[in-house]
């Protein structure tokens, strides 16, 4: 999905797909530089928490204009595990993420 541009309402709409019921083998999701924005990434992990995310390993929300509004729902995401086999959860080149939230 690199440079789809998806919006808030692709984020929503991306939510209600990548479920594990509908990707069971998704491993990798890639939507780097898609305009997701704070919106459409905290829909993705809102949809994770209520419903069960893909058995994903990598997940690449890089270059989405992303800000510190998207860290502390992404913590709870982690520390709820429900992305158990989570090995990368890449932000690279969202500028509005300080690094004190890193």
């Amino acid at each position: 999905f690199w440079d789809c541009r998806f919006g808030g309402e692709g984020g929503r709409a991306l939510s209600e797909l990548l479920v594990a019921e509908k990707l069971p083998s998704l491993r990798t999701l890639v939507v780097e530089g898609s305009a997701l924005r704070d919106e459409g990434v905290t829909a993705l992990i809102e949809g994770w928490l209520s419903r069960n995310p893909p058995p994903l390993q990598h997940v690449d929300v890089g270059y989405n204009q992303l800000t510190d509004r998207v860290v502390n729902p992404l913590l709870k995401l982690l520390a709820l595990q429900r992305l158990p086999a989570l090995e990368i959860f890449d932000l690279l080149g969202n500028f509005g993420i300080h690094d004190r939230s890193k």
